[in-house]
């Protein structure tokens, strides 16, 4: 964590068999397939979900079953 990257908003554990639900303080919603997500080595400063308006926050992060098409 850094002053560039900023604080972490949550932590889940994941298998890549699932969704996550992102939700932030102004209501805007997203859910991501957790297998769409870029793995990267343990030397980077992650990856970045959602952007955050200045003020803003995020509010909860669930995983959810994976959404059938």
């Amino acid at each position: 964590i850094t002053d560039k990257t900023g604080e972490l908003s949550a932590l889940k554990v994941v298998t890549g068999k699932e969704d996550l639900i992102i939700i932030n303080s102004d209501g805007v919603i997203i859910r991501i397939e957790t297998s769409q997500i870029s793995q990267l080595g343990r030397n980077t400063q992650g990856v970045t979900l959602m952007k955050i308006e200045e003020g803003g926050h995020i509010v909860s992060v669930a995983k959810a079953k994976k959404e059938e098409v």
